[in-house]
């Protein structure tokens, strides 16, 4: 082999390893972009979730709340019920 084809030949796989390298450096780098989206996703889901988590404790503990005036107005119907049954009860005998 003479001293140009030795050179050619070497000139070639020196061509050939940097675009190779070049097309790794571009896989790499979609990866980041991939990897970077990603990220934001999980960052804009956990601030949903943080925010979906605080609006279902405040309407947990706004239901706790009906739920006690419920039983109170019950209670309290229950109590004006008994009165009336007890007035209505003495008029008939009265």
């Amino acid at each position: 082999m003479s001293d140009s084809t030795i050179v050619e030949a070497a000139s070639t796989r020196l061509q050939r390893a940097l675009a190779a390298l070049e097309e790794a450096v571009e896989r790499r780098h979609e990866l980041e972009r991939g990897l970077s989206a990603l990220s934001e996703q999980v960052h804009t889901l956990g601030a949903d979730r943080a925010r979906l988590a605080d609006a279902l404790d405040r309407e947990t503990a706004r239901a706790q709340r009906l739920d006690g005036v419920g039983r109170e107005v019950a209670g309290r119907l229950d109590a004006a019920i008994a009165t009336v049954r007890a007035v209505l009860a003495t008029d008939e005998t009265g």
